[in-house]
């Protein structure tokens, strides 16, 4: 096999002996653009049309007739995990179709290199993608999954958009590109890995010992250009013994076995149950199977049969990508969880079915008590995935969780590990929790260049004003060095990898194919672009500062209306604070920003107050701290006088000690003090409760005047965006 795709030393630095470095990077990228000027001047172009239109040209003409035949032939090598036969097959048409195209090709062993070389030292701009795909339930899909079929305007087939489609679409524009006139600046390198869809082990064990792109365009995500990725995690839980029934209450059913869904990145398409009757009588049984099956919900149905006191539940869902279409699919698993809810008896199995109902209870996260959203990356993607039985004997539940920041993935670990533990405690159960919270969001500076440069090249190809793009997938753009998601799907319909009948029109291969184009002449016939810069502040220290809204009414003392506006790492707010017992009020102006390092984040603000009594300047500083289920805030006010009346004030307004009781609810304490130059200090305190809710959180107060006996409820609606 290595002979046969001709071998070459492409280890570490030593890639090219003959290279003249940086500098001699840099002469013959001069010398390519001045090639390139004088081939525009000489052929017209300047006046008639532009290179990545000629480049467009060639393709159409000349190779666009392979582009459905070359995706059909690639989707017939069944890639999934463990076939060794499939991948060996495809890596060896792989390699007879790039020397075909007339591109050199390498072996470094994970991954496949197709080389479209430049001046000599170029430097180097990647194109990566994945050649293996999921796994099927082949008796779901309308077509034979691995046939390769086109029909009606579509390629149908796994692989055909994930990820088989954009490999043959850069093969292709790689040629179009070969065939211009057009001198290159950039050698181009595409790099076909393997598992990226199962160990994702391939783009670092191919970094260890070869030379990562300078910059890398990872085509396997979505149009126009993807600046952020959710992290990818995954909960467990196992249960032994999980057919053994415990006491409990007395119920008809007990569970003799279980298992659904195929992977963890595909929403559950099937579930499958087998219930044993526990009455020594039959009676009733039939009875007892029509109720099982009156759960239903959209886009998932279930049928049950019975043999004598046995009785099969089978649930249908809809397969989807968990992370690009979730809302898409139809949870087979959470349905079935739901119907047998209350109905059989109490085991380890049927833990682990009320655990998926609690965790499914919508698709955000919030049964498992992540209600937090982010401003720009929203909330939390859950898919109840799988429960497969171990080697052990055991049963495990699988949750896979697309998290975006700030919650780091041991944080994210910690809290659900402490939900399950509220769970066991509850439910008198013994879920041992597991799983893999190693991968953290990936985030690429939305105004850096490359972005601008790709969203130039989609919008001139598509006429759209399209903006950059946060998705819930997960890409080698993580793994690999300088690089950022690019295409091939297009927004505006849902996406189809990982789906059941998985397909993409043929006009969409051949229009990303032309965005592709458009993208490679302007970055492989120019001058090197920068590197994408990160944008990863929320995995480390660093500023910030969201929209704001707070609203505050309070029945004794002064209610509250601030609003605040964000320019990246500090925002200006505006504030009214009035008493209508008394007159009092300020009105305020200032400015803000925020620290975060993982969950935890401190703001702080400085403002002026034209008040009633007189002016000051403020101080505020706004913790927000969280371990576990466990969270801390508040707010510490400082007024300064900056004239003559007024006085000295310092306010802890309110410190809340809050505990999360359930998805959506938090209950705890608040207190507050507050302490005027020349007055007593006032102390209030009392319980408090909290409800995410619409974006953002709704909490209500009752503060006791420690010292005297009035009280003052406190409703407060606060949400960043």
């Amino acid at each position: 096999m290595g002979a046969e795709l001709d071998l070459h030393d492409r280890t570490g630095e030593g890639i090219n002996p003959g290279a003249v470095g940086a500098a001699g990077r840099m002469i013959g990228v001069r010398i390519s653009t001045v090639a390139l000027a004088l081939v525009t001047l000489l052929t017209g172009r300047g006046a008639q049309g532009r290179p990545a239109d000629d480049v467009r040209r060639i393709f159409h003409r000349d190779h666009a007739a392979r582009l459905v035949p070359l995706v059909l032939e690639a989707i017939r090598f069944p890639t999934v995990d463990g076939d060794a036969r499939a991948f060996a097959a495809q890596k060896q048409w792989l390699g007879r179709v790039a020397r075909e195209l007339g591109f050199q090709v390498y072996d470094a062993g994970p991954v496949t290199e197709v080389d479209l070389p430049g001046p000599p030292g170029a430097p180097v701009l990647g194109l990566v993608v994945h050649g293996d795909v999921q796994p099927v339930s082949a008796a779901e899909w309308s077509v034979p999954p691995f046939a390769g079929i086109e029909r009606d305007g579509f390629v149908w087939g796994r692989g055909s958009a994930d990820d088989k489609g954009p490999l043959v679409q850069a093969l292709l524009a790689m040629r179009s590109l070969r065939d211009s006139l057009l001198p290159r600046t950039h050698t181009i390198r595409l790099l076909v890995g393997s598992d990226e869809e199962s160990n994702n082990k391939d783009i670092k064990t191919y970094l260890a010992g070869h030379r990562a792109p300078d910059l890398t365009l990872v085509l396997d995500s979505g149009f126009p250009v993807v600046v952020g990725e959710k992290a990818w995690n995954a909960l467990t839980l196992t249960a032994e013994s999980p057919l053994t029934v415990r006491a409990g209450p007395e119920r008809p059913w007990e569970i003799a076995s279980l298992e659904a869904g195929i992977s963890t990145s595909i929403v559950p398409s099937r579930a499958v149950a087998t219930l044993r009757w526990r009455p020594a009588s039959l009676e009733g049984l039939l009875a007892a199977v029509t109720d099982l099956a009156k759960e239903r919900s959209e886009g998932t149905s279930l049928e049950t049969a019975v043999d004598g006191r046995l009785v099969t539940v089978i649930a249908h869902g809809r397969a989807a990508h968990a992370g690009l279409n979730l809302e898409g699919g139809g949870n087979a698993l959470v349905l079935l969880a739901r119907s047998l809810a209350g109905k059989v008896a109490l085991s380890g199995a049927s833990d682990l079915l009320d655990f998926a109902a609690m965790a499914g209870s919508d698709l955000y996260g919030t049964g498992l008590g992540l209600t937090d959203a982010d401003p720009i990356w929203g909330r939390y993607s859950v898919n109840v995935a799988t429960i497969k039985a171990t080697e052990e004997g055991m049963l495990a539940l699988t949750i896979n969780v697309r998290r975006p920041p700030p919650l780091t993935g041991p944080g994210l670990r910690a809290r659900l590990e402490s939900r399950v533990a509220e769970y066991n405690a509850t439910r008198h159960a013994h879920l041992v929790p597991s799983g893999f919270f190693e991968d953290e969001p990936f985030s690429v500076d939305p105004k850096s260049e490359i972005v601008r440069r790709l969203l130039t090249a989609y919008n001139r190809v598509t006429g759209e004003d399209a903006r950059p793009a946060i998705s819930g997938g997960s890409t080698y753009a993580k793994r690999m060095p300088n690089a950022v998601a690019f295409g091939m799907w297009f927004p505006g319909k849902p996406y189809p990898g990982h789906d059941t009948d998985e397909r993409i029109s043929v006009a969409d291969l051949r229009r990303g194919t032309e965005v592709l184009i458009e993208a490679l002449v302007d970055l492989a016939a120019t001058p090197p672009a920068s590197p994408p810069a990160s944008a990863e502040s929320h995995r480390r220290l660093g500023l910030d500062s969201p929209n704001f809204v707070f609203v505050r009414l309070s029945t004794a003392h002064s209610s509250a209306l601030y609003s605040g506006h964000s320019f990246g790492a500090w925002g200006a707010f505006v504030g009214l604070v009035r008493n209508p017992r008394n007159g009092y009020h300020e009105w305020i102006g200032g400015a803000l920003t925020g620290i975060a390092w993982g969950e935890q984040a401190v703001s702080l603000a400085l403002a002026v107050a034209d008040a009633s009594d007189g002016r000051y300047g403020q101080l505020y500083v706004v913790p927000s701290l969280r371990t576990g289920s466990l969270s801390l805030s508040g707010t510490v006010e400082l007024y300064e006088p900056l004239g003559g009346s007024g006085v000295r004030q310092l306010y802890l307004d309110p410190v809340r000690l809050l505990r999360q009781v359930g998805p959506r609810w938090d209950l705890g304490v608040s207190y507050s003090l507050g302490i005027s130059k020349g007055g007593a200090p006032q102390h209030r305190a009392g319980p408090a409760l909290q409800l995410a809710c619409a974006g953002g959180s709704l909490r209500v107060e009752l503060l006791h005047d420690v010292r005297g006996s009035s009280n003052d409820v406190r409703a407060t609606y606060q949400a960043s965006f």
